[in-house]
């Protein structure tokens, strides 16, 4: 089971409970190659959901070296534009402009998961990338744990609400409510940490993914 968990997993005490940190990320918080060991441990001992959502805020600047940390590890040239995005959104964040970050993380959440997830059609595009998370997540062996750990949170940012029915708009993260829902109620400290650092972490597996995969058989056709 370790073999298959993120690198910032692997210096945890024996003690910890892995399966705690996967429910933290089914949960909707990102977990994988972001945050550093510290800010996992306080994760794992905040009381509930509100105060695991608190600890982004208040490891805001080290959860944001994070994220430039794990970056500087993404060499694929076909996520560099991903890269440099990512890059200017944590220097807006650094900058204290929260709202602006968190609109451009969202853009480029949205963007990753349609290259990683490509849509065949627009109609029901998200129900079905969240039906694909959810399956290879719960089918996954232990040595593909990683891929899930790092979208299963994607599932809880892609929930829907439906504002001419009356749905309140969400406090969490959420990809519909940063782009239709600007306000203070979605656009928030801790939303914005969250963002940044769910990105990180899917174009991070993403290089990871590029790295690992095979190599092309003779001929230049794949098995």
């Amino acid at each position: 089971m370790r073999a298959g968990c993120p690198p910032n997993w692997q210096d945890l005490e024996d003690d910890v409970d892995l399966w705690d940190l996967i429910e933290i990320a089914e949960d909707g918080l990102p977990t994988a190659w972001v945050p550093r060991k510290e800010v996992l441990k306080d994760l794992l001992a905040a009381a509930d959901d509100t105060a695991r959502r608190q600890v982004f805020c208040d490891r805001r600047d080290e959860i944001l070296e994070d994220c430039r940390t794990a970056l500087k590890e993404v060499t694929s040239a076909e996520l560099a534009e991903y890269v440099d995005m990512l890059d200017e959104a944590l220097t807006v964040a650094e900058a204290g402009h929260l709202a602006a970050a968190q609109a451009f993380a969202a853009s480029i959440f949205d963007t990753v998961i349609r290259r990683e997830i490509k849509p065949q059609k627009l109609n029901g595009y998200y129900g079905k990338v969240k039906e694909e998370i959810q399956a290879r997540h719960e089918n996954a062996n232990m040595s593909e744990l990683r891929w899930g750990v790092v979208f299963i949170p994607a599932v809880d940012v892609l929930e829907k609400f439906d504002a001419p029915k009356g749905d309140p708009v969400p406090e969490k993260f959420n990809r519909h409510a940063s782009a239709h829902a600007v306000g203070k109620v979605q656009y928030t400290e801790t939303n914005t940490v969250i963002a940044l650092a769910r990105s990180t972490s899917m174009v991070r597996e993403a290089h990871e993914q590029i790295v690992e995969a095979p190599p092309p058989a003779a001929g230049g056709t794949t098995p």
